[in-house]
Parts: structure tokens; sequence; C-alpha cells
């Protein structure tokens, strides 16, 4: 592949053209230009591995991305965000915890810091375990290493609460959502959705119902998530009317319903044998799609 000089000048720009090709899933081309550019480079950079791991892990390339892994090992040392993208790769595959945390106990003895992101991952993974203990060690321990928790920190520490299905759980999903008032994080749709989840999965729907007033009190547009999660919620509790409800909330907020939405709704008029009022539904969904 010939390439012009002035390709060659810029390291920031051969980051960005890989970046570019990567978002673009022209994963050929961005792989015969990577190896263009690392055969050119006089110094080996981290930031057009970083670039070319990120494109293989968001295309779900796993295989790619531990193959490229190795081969920048034995070129360079990886950064703490090369490390941070294999991790997440393997959280993305869903891979068990001990295979990310291998990851992470790599990187510790190479030297290469920890970010929050890291952690993030790390407590993100333990979701796919139910493996709450664990993930509350590693918030833990990430405060012992100074690094503030983020809201992307606590809403995914609320989802492992929430995934791991066990009574109880809300509460203690309620405590870390204080606990991140407490530090003055904002929280955001994501983390009211999470905590929503966790309560329609108890069937707690008053305490559910005034989590999302809370949530619309704080200014935080819910999404189409969210509304699915409460329509879920209504609909296997046998309240039909507030599931209509929150379907026409979520259109009158320019939100377009998804397949979860009208599943639900199916769901609660079949079972209350309401098959006359489902039809306008039913023609709204054929006209969305």
């Amino acid at each position: 592949m010939q390439l012009q000089n002035w390709f060659h000048l810029d390291p920031y720009l051969r980051i960005h053209i890989i970046d570019v090709l990567g978002k673009a899933s022209s994963f050929d081309i961005a792989v015969q230009v990577f190896n263009h550019f690392i055969k050119i480079s006089v110094k080996k950079d981290a930031g057009m591995y970083n670039a070319l791991l990120h494109a293989f892990c968001k295309a779900g390339k796993l295989e790619a991305v531990d193959d490229l892994f190795r081969d920048m090992k034995q070129s360079i040392r990886p950064n703490h965000l090369s490390y941070n993208i294999l991790m997440h790769s393997y959280v993305k595959a869903g891979h068990e915890l001990t295979k990310v945390v291998s990851v992470f106990k790599e990187m510790y003895l190479r030297g290469v810091k920890a970010s929050v992101a890291s952690y993030n991952i790390l407590i993100a993974a333990c979701a796919t375990g139910k493996q709450a203990w664990e993930a509350r060690v590693f918030f833990s321990n990430m405060k012992k290493q100074d690094l503030e928790p983020n809201v992307i920190t606590y809403s995914s520490l609320i989802n492992v609460y929430v995934a791991s299905g066990d009574v109880g759980n809300c509460a203690a999903a309620l405590d870390v959502l204080r606990e991140m008032v407490k530090a003055e994080v904002m929280p955001n749709v994501t983390t009211f959705s999470c905590l929503l989840h966790g309560y329609g999965q108890e069937g707690r729907i008053e305490e559910a119902m005034k989590i999302f007033q809370t949530m619309k009190d704080l200014g935080i547009e819910p999404s189409a998530i969210t509304f699915n999660i409460l329509m879920t919620m209504y609909s296997k509790s046998g309240h039909h009317a507030l599931a209509q409800s929150c379907f026409h909330e979520m259109i009158e907020s320019g939100l377009e319903p998804t397949y979860v939405s009208f599943l639900s709704l199916m769901y609660c008029f079949k079972s209350v044998g309401a098959y006359k009022e489902v039809t306008p539904f039913i023609l709204f969904a054929c006209a969305c799609h």
C-alpha cells in the first residue's frame, strides 16, 4: 500500500486514521494501514495499537483483540488503556470474572497503574456471575487507591446488586444510590433504569413509581429502556392501565417504542382478556415498523 509522505509525519493523524477505519468496519484496510505505520515508525506507538484494539473490541472480534495484544506485548509496553480494552472485550464476550481479573493482575504486576475505568470494568464484570460481594470489594479497593468513583462506577455497582436477584438486594442498590448522592455524583438515566429494574423484579410497584418520579424531579429524561422496564413491570403485575399510560407517556416524550414495548403491552392485554383494546396498539406497531 502506497501512502503519501505527510501520512508519516503526525502520530496523532495515524491514530485517527486507524480509528476512523475501525468505526467504518473497514478492518482489512485498517490492518494494512496499521502494519504500514508500524513498519515505518522509528518508535512504536501504543496509541495506534489501542486504536486497532478498540476497533476489534467494538466489533466483537475477540480473537483479533487477543492476537493483537500479544503482538503488542512483544513490541512495546501496553498502557492502562490497552489493558482496559482487553478486559472490556472479555466482559463483552461474557467471560467469567476470573478471566477479567487475570488481565487486571497482569496489569498490576507489570507496574501499570489502574484507572477509574479499569475498576469500572471489573465491577461490570461481576454482573455476569451475580457476584455482588466481589463488586463491593473492587469498589472498596478502588477508593483505597485514591480513585474517585464516577457515575459509571455507581451505576455498575447498582446493576450488579440487581443482577444477583437475591432478596433484599434492592435495598443494597438503593444504599448505593444514597452513597452516590452523598459523594455528590449525579445519577443518570442508566442509574435509575438499573434501580427500577431491580424493584420491578421484586414486584415492588409503588416504590418503583416513587423512584421514577424522583428521577423526573431531578430533570433526568427517561429513555426507551426506562419505559420498557416500567411497562414490563406493570404488565407482569396486572396493572394494564398503568402500562398503557406509560406507553402513551413514552410516545409523548418523543421516543419510539421498541419490540419490548409492544411485547409488554401484548402480554398485559392478553393476561386480562382485553383483546379489543389491543387492536389500536397492533395497528400503531405496524405503522411504526
